[in-house]
């Protein structure tokens, strides 16, 4: 017997605005699959909305492998100890564990893009 039930969902999905009120960052998260939304056990996928001119925070994932596609928009893919990448529409980036990161719009338009990490879990460090 599989560990969940196959899974489907139609689009458009609800965004959720998550903030970090220290730096004062603004994004928005649709999440799409996790073990608490779906019971799936080896991903979390989700997409995620960055306001134009607008970063998210520096953070890492310390435990997990994490990839961004960009859907739409351009911007950029910080790294620490790494020089800055520019992403446009179809930009992979693949993150291993523990690498300090953010993603950065550009200043016309919102860059919105598709992301997961595995195994799932919360384990972020900022």
């Amino acid at each position: 017997m599989p560990p969940f039930e196959p899974y489907s969902i139609d689009g458009p999905q609800t965004w959720e605005w998550r903030g970090d009120e220290a730096t004062r960052t603004r994004r928005a998260v649709a999440m799409l699959a996790s073990p608490e939304l779906v019971g799936n056990k080896q991903v979390l996928i989700a997409l995620c909305r960055i306001p134009a001119g607008e970063g998210a925070p520096w953070h890492a994932h310390q435990d997990h492998e994490e990839f961004t596609y960009v859907l739409s928009g351009r911007g950029q893919f910080l790294a620490e100890g790494r020089a800055p990448i520019g992403v446009v529409q179809g930009s992979l980036s693949v993150i291993p564990p523990g690498l300090r990161h953010r993603h950065v719009a550009g200043a016309d338009e919102d860059l919105i893009f598709l992301w997961g990490y595995a195994p799932p879990g919360k384990q972020l460090q900022q």
